[in-house]
């Protein structure tokens, strides 16, 4: 009997497998990026490729200022990006600079979209996010756009493979947190389970 799920390999594996799904990713109406201030490179290369591959038609960054700084984090991935990408195509890119959870991420670029004249038309989105969250990001859009298929793609900057983070500290705290508050924002409502 161990004391920590993680020093199990079936109980990690089963912890792993449910926090950080992995799906096929296919060309997406729209890509909503889920805003950070870690991993910024990684975040930027991983978008930096779904355009080049023309996976997305829009790519909406989403991401509003935290407590200690005042920058959105839009802001930061798209600067990032832009200096990445010289030719990118700014018609592509929406930026969402308010938002300051998940829920609000999803229902802020909704919102967006809407202005843009852009809504009625999204049938798929693609979640860009840490992958330590891409179930609670993914549950998230089930819960507030239930209509859309949904594929992801998880930005691992813990510099691990996924199946390795257990061995990493700052990775293996957010997986657990992560294994940890999902059911209980499930039952507040603020996540709808999903099957993948």
């Amino acid at each position: 009997m161990t004391d920590l799920p993680w020093q199990d390999e079936i109980e990690r594996r089963k912890i792993q497998d449910y926090v950080m799904p992995v799906t096929a990713l296919f060309p997406c109406d729209v890509g909503i990026v889920f805003g950070t201030r870690h991993g910024v490179d990684e975040f930027v290369a991983s978008m930096a490729s779904l355009l080049e591959r023309n996976l997305v038609k829009h790519l909406l960054i989403t991401g509003g200022p935290t407590s200690d700084q005042p920058t959105p984090e839009a802001d930061i991935l798209f600067d990032k990006l832009s200096k990445a990408l010289p030719d990118l195509d700014r018609t592509k890119i929406l930026l969402e600079r308010v938002a300051t959870n998940t829920g609000e991420n999803v229902q802020l670029s909704q919102t967006m979209l809407k202005q843009e004249g852009l809504f009625q038309d999204i049938r798929s989105v693609l979640a860009v996010g840490k992958i330590s969250s891409m179930r609670r990001y993914m549950m998230t859009i089930k819960r507030w756009w239930p209509e859309v298929e949904t594929c992801c793609m998880g930005v691992n900057y813990f510099g691990v493979e996924r199946e390795a983070w257990h061995t990493n500290d700052e990775f293996r705290k957010r997986v657990l947190g992560e294994y940890e508050k999902i059911p209980r924002y499930v039952r507040d409502g603020f996540l709808t389970e999903i099957d993948i």
